[in-house]
């Protein structure tokens, strides 16, 4: 088996010529691609689909608490097992019979509610340190007057999405399920510089570390005082971010264009094919 994320088309996502309106558009020293994230109306309604309201007020207490821990810690939980567990404690004192239960909400909470909780505390931090020359790209951010003045609309995939990414200095990572989205590799291939957050390895679906080196190819943010080093760093340090720039931008177009990884795919085929003779 081989780690085999979505790749993206270089001749769509590569660097183009921008016009001075487009450059007034689409530039800024961060730069979010994702939809916005209603973590507060999550946590109103989705103990709504329980009938019992001692269970509807034990799911909206474990919500809340996840959040505030989050807050606290800076710190997420990666995997259906650990939120699964975490349910689970909360559950004790209700007694046994509830295993669908703490399977739905701890499932929940791992494919929807942490998602969407990663990428509304991420840009917390950044609005947190200051940073104001920031772009939320994608719907939904309207609606929290939080991020509204931040909030750009829906990004058009292909041509404009590619401008966006090339004109913007530092492109956030923000999919807490996996570090190779396809977003990585359209934003490298369009020249723009990508800043991957991190995620265990063996909790990445597919993982950019089986693919680039990370510190060469593309950088990385842990936590909240690791993004907002290096946010500072890759904004005062323009001949080393084009460096970077230019490290991803070469190794997506060796390996992650729809034809490299077809290659890769060839090359792994007739490993397998040699060794079984």
């Amino acid at each position: 088996m081989m780690d085999a994320p979505i790749p993206a088309n270089e001749k769509i996502y590569k660097p183009y010529e921008l016009t001075q309106e487009e450059k007034n558009k689409y530039s800024s020293d961060i730069c979010f691609v994702c939809h916005g994230a209603d973590t507060e109306d999550f946590i109103s309604e989705f103990p709504n689909k329980f009938q019992e309201r001692q269970i509807q007020n034990l799911v909206k207490q474990i919500l809340l608490v996840y959040k505030e821990y989050v807050k606290k810690t800076s710190k997420f939980l990666y995997t259906q097992d650990e939120f699964t567990e975490y349910v689970k404690e909360s559950f004790d004192d209700l007694g046994t019979g509830r295993e669908k239960i703490i399977d739905y909400v701890a499932n929940e909470m791992f494919e929807v509610f942490n998602q969407r909780l990663f990428r509304t505390t991420v840009v917390d931090w950044l609005i947190e340190a200051g940073y104001t020359n920031l772009k939320l790209w994608g719907n939904g951010w309207l609606k929290d007057p939080k991020y509204s003045k931040y909030a750009m609309g829906p990004a058009e995939n292909g041509k404009t999405l590619s401008k966006i990414y090339q004109a913007s200095k530092i492109n956030i990572g923000n999919n807490i399920m996996t570090t190779s989205a396809a977003r990585a590799w359209e934003c490298m291939l369009s020249g723009g510089f990508y800043m991957s957050n991190f995620i265990p390895t063996d909790a990445d679906v597919t993982d950019i570390r089986k693919i680039l080196t990370l510190g060469e190819d593309v950088v990385c943010f842990r936590n909240r005082e690791d993004l907002l080093d290096k946010v500072d760093y890759y904004l005062s340090h323009e001949e080393e971010r084009q460096i970077m720039i230019e490290r991803g931008r070469k190794i997506a177009l060796e390996k992650m264009t729809f034809r490299g990884l077809m290659e890769r795919v060839l090359d792994k085929l007739a490993e397998g094919v040699e060794e079984n003779e």
